[in-house]
């Protein structure tokens, strides 16, 4: 799937004589109007968790007071220092990645529903944008599949849960490792991403904080009981 992400990703960035999908340089502009709107949505995300804690199953309710006390912290967060630092190329992207947009076939996989982000107005999603975003939502919908899994089978056996978290987190954090480790090695033969090392974590974490508030927006909005999953990961993202 790393590799398959990585294709895509250079293929998206091979037609440098169409201006619609030209890769161009992320500049100092572009990261400012992007950190201003990844900071409108957070401030947004945020008032929505504060209007619903009364309403928050009590198990929650901790995490959701971690996550408002390190609200400026999250905001501050989302600003990139553009001094001196290469973040890559925008391109055209995939806009909705996770593993609901992969078909896995006997021995590969399928990437399919390039219609963007459903929820986002149409020239949001034919913009341009780090590849990371679409890095960030994969590594994201890892962190769902393990969670959902463990919410849902501890439901019905909660005292297997301090036994199986860990299993879960393992899980995570060992395909999450796979996956960059052979997406990185195939895309390294073109520009798209942060030459540097510590850009390209940076970058990275900014996107996967981008994606979480987005995660929390839609979990308040749709399904309360699993907030606690983008909740859980805004700790070390705003450290």
């Amino acid at each position: 799937m790393g590799r398959r992400t990585a294709e895509l990703h250079l293929a998206l960035a091979s037609a440098a004589d169409d201006p619609a999908l030209a890769p161009e340089v992320f500049d100092a502009a572009e990261i400012d109007a992007a950190a201003a709107e990844m900071c409108k949505e957070a401030t947004g995300a945020f008032d929505l968790l504060k209007s619903n804690l009364s309403v928050l199953p009590d198990e929650i309710l901790e995490m959701a007071g971690v996550a408002l006390g390190r609200r400026r912290q999250i905001i501050d967060r989302l600003c990139l220092k553009t001094q001196d630092h290469d973040y890559g190329k925008r391109i055209r992207t995939h806009g909705d990645y996770h593993l609901g947009q992969v078909l896995r076939t006997r021995n590969d996989f399928v990437i399919i529903d390039f219609e963007g982000e459903p929820a986002r107005p149409i020239e949001q999603r034919r913009a341009k944008y780090t590849p990371l975003k679409d890095v960030a939502g994969m590594l994201r919908s890892f962190s769902y599949a393990a969670n959902a899994t463990l919410m849902t089978y501890t439901t019905r056996h909660p005292e297997d849960f301090a036994s199986l978290a860990p299993w879960a987190t393992l899980w995570e954090r060992t395909v999450t490792a796979e996956f960059l480790s052979t997406y990185r090695d195939v895309v390294k033969s073109a520009d798209i991403l942060p030459p540097a090392e510590e850009d390209f974590r940076r970058l990275l974490d900014v996107c996967l904080l981008e994606r979480v508030i987005f995660e929390l927006t839609h979990e308040l909005n749709e399904r309360p009981t699993w907030v606690r999953i983008p909740l859980a990961v805004i700790p070390a993202l705003a450290a």
